[in-house]
């Protein structure tokens, strides 16, 4: 079976039934397990950067960000599609529809067609 990794930093909530190295990792190794990984699912931060560099397949998800601005050619950018995004304020607003219309199905979906499920 696949391993499915969460980095990050400590204090994030985890994800159920992954493997947590949240707060674990240098950069160094963040950019191996990911140079190393079938797809990366990310917000937008420096490791789809890293994603791109090494041509792992990657689904970022944006939200007060602009793709058309920060992202990168080889992964797929996720975002919602609404008014008020890219809005560009890095404190959450108090909706944050941006990013809670971006469903677990859309981002499984897409997910299936990268890894071909």
């Amino acid at each position: 079976g696949e391993i499915v990794f969460q980095l990050g930093i400590p204090g994030e909530p985890l994800i159920p039934g992954i493997s947590d190295l949240r707060g674990l990792t240098t950069v160094r190794e963040t950019c191996a397990v990911i140079e190393h990984s079938k797809l990366l699912l990310s917000v937008s931060t420096f490791i789809e950067i890293v994603s791109d560099h090494y041509k792992t397949p990657a689904i970022i998800l944006y939200g007060y960000l602009s793709p058309d601005i920060t992202g990168w050619p080889n992964n797929y950018n996720m975002t919602a599609g609404v008014d008020c995004s890219p809005c560009w304020e890095r404190e959450p607003c108090k909706h944050k529809k941006c990013m809670d219309k971006i469903t677990v199905d859309m981002v499984m979906e897409k997910i299936g067609e990268l890894l071909k499920w």
